[in-house]
Parts: structure tokens; C-alpha cells; sequence
């Protein structure tokens, strides 16, 4: 039997190189008129972003870290903008998006500004990938658009497209990932170069994002092939994926800095890497903030901060108008919908069996993996799973047709209108909050 293990694995790993190294371009043409949809859904997110960003840069937010959500605007701006600092154990690889960063800055804008365009870009790009999800879910044009528009005016791609962090770039990679599963699941094979690309970018702008492709592959292999050989797909991917990491890892460690002082450099990676604040939410707030704030944006909480920090606007407390508690209702079954829809929905299955996992691993990581209860702050690592859930909502509607169908787009458009209004709200609240 281990000789036949070994035997399987060799095969794959054989097959997963060749794939890499003699890659076929996928020749399917695109829909052209949903890439324009798609195009003007992402521009329109772009204006929007772009203009609150602007008038959050004419305030002294980015002078300091922790004023909001303990986001770190003035650490990634030194990561990614200034090279002063590289992103430590948690990002191991967020000093490699440098020379992008580098080209935004060659166009001569204020720093400020250009970080907020570099952001904002990266919100937009979101947008235009999970319009691109909804077509080869089954979901119509129409719905596609207002589920799309839901997704930009929900609470955290909103906030993550102003600011500079990880976050935002994390959803990007989320999004790509299960728009690759969707593409997959009639050819698991299918995507080698796209499916390890992604993988390894997810790992690089924060190690824990690398559970969401492992389940994933472990998903689709278990689906399709017996234990065994799906054991050896999945060690070929492993193999090879950790090839790819450690040689980006080695690349991007500061060698001059660490063989100047291992031992001070080891110290930083450690303190790095560990989550202080010994204050920890309970798995009612995880749930709170993931499912409910992570959407549907809340009044803001003012959090006393130690050590002379200053106070800082947080999402912690059930507090919103009835505009948001509207919109709240409205979310909640449009999850519901989108959840009973994918337990019924056999040609998906391999996206809601990853989805749904997703979501119970990261709410366990969560349970421990905090900061001083800030939860908010790792919102998009659970809005972009539970997202994906909600849009099978769309395949209910276009299967029903007639009373129902209108029915659950007239939901559709309330939604987007009363979470915009609320959102928003905290949205220009939150910009004109620092001067």
C-alpha cells in the first residue's frame, strides 16, 4: 500500500509540474456584456471609495496606528509604501507588493492620496471578481448586479478600501480563490498555475489565509477521487506549494538585517507573531461581528485604549437606527435563503462544502487568534466565505421565476438601499472623525 501511496504521489507531482511549466491558456471567450457590467459596477465603487478616501486623508488618521478598528495604517504604509519595515511572521510576504506600490508612487500624488488610490483600486478590482462569481454560480444578470452592489456597500469592504492593511488585499485573494473553485469543480484539474498563485499571495498577505485553498483542495479532491488517491493529490499540492513558500520566504527575509543581529532580528519575528492583550471576545461576539456588524455597520463604540493610546472607534455594541435594523432583517434572510438554496444545490456542492468549512475554521482560529478584542479588524477573513454563501440566494430567485422572482429582487433592491444608507453613514461619520 505505501508503495502504491508513493507511486500516486510521484504521478501527481509529475502531472502538477508539467501543468506549470506547459501551461495551456484557457480559451473560453468572455461574456462581453457582463465584463462591462462588471467593469462599470467596479468603477462605481472606485468613485465611491475614492471619494470618502480623499476626505479621510485631509484628516490626521494616518499619522498614528489603532485609531480605528486596530488597524495599522501607519506600520503597512512603512511596509508596503516607505520599505522601512518588512511585514514579519503574520505577512510574510507583504513587502513583495512593493513595486506596485512603487508605481502608484511615480504618478507624484501625496503620499496619503496615493495609498488611498492603491486601496481603493484594490476594493474596486474585489468588486469586478465577485460580479465575475455570480455567472458561473447561476445567478442572472440582474440579481448578479444588486448582489454585487450589496457586496461594495457592506461594512467591510467599504472600511477596508480606505485604509491601508492587509485586510483588504486578503479579501482580493479570497475572492479569486473561490472564483478558481467555482471554475474547478468540473475539472479539478484544471487552473495549476492560477490555483498555486493564489495560494501563495493568500499566505503572503497573512499566513492564517492559507487554511481557506487548503480546504478548498481538500474539498475537491475528497469529492472526486478514493481516499488514497486524493491523499496524493493533496501531497503533490502540499509539496509543491511549500517549495513555492519557503523560496519566497527566503527571498524576502532582510538578510543583511538578520545576519547583522540573529538574535534581535528572531526576538522582533517572535513579538511579531504573537497576539497580545489578554482581553478576549466571547464566541457570541465572534458571531455578532462576523455575521451581523461585518455587513450591516453599527453605531460606533468608543474604546479606551492603554498606555496613553488614543481612544479608538471600534465596532462592539448592538447599536444602529432603524434603517440599519432594516437592513439587518433583510441580510439575515438573504443568508438564509442562500443557505438553504446550497444544501439543495448538487451541481455547487464543492463551493458550499468550502464555504461552510471556512467559516467553522475561522470562527475556531478567532476564538484565540485576537487582539485585545478586537475582532472587527479580522472581519474579511470571514465576510468573503459567508459572501459566497449568501449569493447562492440568487440561484433561488431565477429557478422560482414570475411573483417570486420579483419578489426576491424588490428584497434585493430594499437591501442595498437601506444598507447604504446606514453604511455609509458610518462610513462619512468615520472620514470626518480625524480633523
Amino acid at each position: 500500500m505505501i508503495a502504491e501511496f508513493i507511486g500516486l504521489v510521484r504521478r501527481d507531482l509529475g502531472a502538477d509540474l508539467h501543468a506549470l511549466v506547459h501551461w495551456t491558456p484557457h480559451r473560453r471567450p468572455p461574456h462581453a456584456v457582463r465584463s462591462l457590467v462588471g467593469a462599470a459596477l467596479a468603477g462605481g465603487a472606485f468613485t465611491l471609495y475614492m471619494a470618502l478616501a480623499i476626505r479621510l486623508d485631509s484628516g490626521g488618521y494616518f499619522a498614528v496606528d489603532n485609531l480605528a478598528f486596530d488597524f495599522d495604517p501607519l506600520t503597512k504604509t512603512a511596509i508596503m509604501f516607505n520599505g522601512e519595515i518588512s511585514g514579519g511572521i503574520r505577512h510574510p510576504l507583504l513587502s513583495a507588493l512593493r513595486p506596485l506600490a512603487e508605481v502608484v508612487l511615480y504618478l507624484g500624488l501625496p503620499l496619503n492620496l496615493t495609498m488611498s488610490l492603491s486601496f481603493a483600486a484594490v476594493g474596486a478590482v474585489t468588486v469586478f471578481v465577485v460580479f465575475a462569481c455570480t455567472a458561473p454560480l447561476g445567478v442572472a444578470l440582474p440579481e448578479g448586479i444588486l448582489l454585487t452592489g450589496f457586496y461594495a456597500i457592506s461594512s467591510t469592504p467599504v472600511f477596508l478600501s480606505l485604509v491601508p492593511e492587509s485586510y483588504g488585499l486578503s479579501a482580493l485573494g479570497l475572492w479569486l480563490l473561490y472564483l478558481v473553485v467555482l471554475k474547478r469543480q468540473d475539472a479539478p484539474a484544471s487552473y495549476a498555475r492560477t490555483r498555486f498563485a493564489v495560494a501563495l499571495y493568500l499566505f503572503g498577505v497573512t499566513i492564517t489565509n492559507i487554511v481557506q485553498p487548503a480546504i478548498a483542495e481538500i474539498v475537491i479532491w475528497f469529492r472526486r477521487l478514493p481516499p488514497m488517491a486524493a491523499v496524493a493529490r493533496l501531497s503533490s499540492y502540499a509539496l509543491i506549494l511549500g517549495v513555492l513558500i519557503a523560496l519566497a520566504v527566503l527571498a524576502s527575509i532582510n538578510w543583511h538585517y538578520f545576519l547583522h543581529d540573529p538574535l534581535l532580528a528572531t526576538k522582533e519575528a517572535y513579538w511579531q507573531s504573537t497576539e497580545h492583550g489578554e482581553e478576549k471576545a466571547s464566541f457570541a461576539v465572534l458571531l455578532k461581528t462576523f455575521f451581523l456588524y461585518s455587513f450591516v455597520a453599527p453605531d460606533f463604540t468608543s474604546v479606551p485604549l492603554p498606555n496613553g493610546e488614543a481612544t479608538m472607534l471600534d465596532f462592539r455594541d448592538f447599536r444602529m437606527a432603524t434603517i440599519g435594523l432594516g437592513s439587518l432583517v433583510l441580510w439575515l434572510i438573504l443568508l438564509t435563503i442562500g443557505f438553504f438554496t446550497a444544501l439543495r444545490d448538487r451541481a455547487n456542492r464543492t463551493v458550499f462544502l468550502s464555504v461552510a468549512a471556512a467559516i467553522i475554521v475561522n470562527l475556531l482560529i478567532h476564538l484565540s487568534v485576537q487582539y485585545r478584542a478586537s475582532v472587527y479588524i479580522y472581519a474579511a477573513h470571514l465576510h468573503v466565505p459567508i459572501f459566497v454563501m449568501a449569493l447562492f440566494a440568487g440561484r433561488s430567485g431565477v429557478r422560482r421565476g414570475g411573483a417570486a422572482r420579483w419578489a426576491f429582487a424588490t428584497g434585493l433592491v430594499a437591501l442595498v438601499a437601506l444598507a447604504g444608507i446606514n453604511n455609509l453613514t458610518r462610513a462619512f461619520e468615520f472620514v470626518g472623525s480625524f480633523g
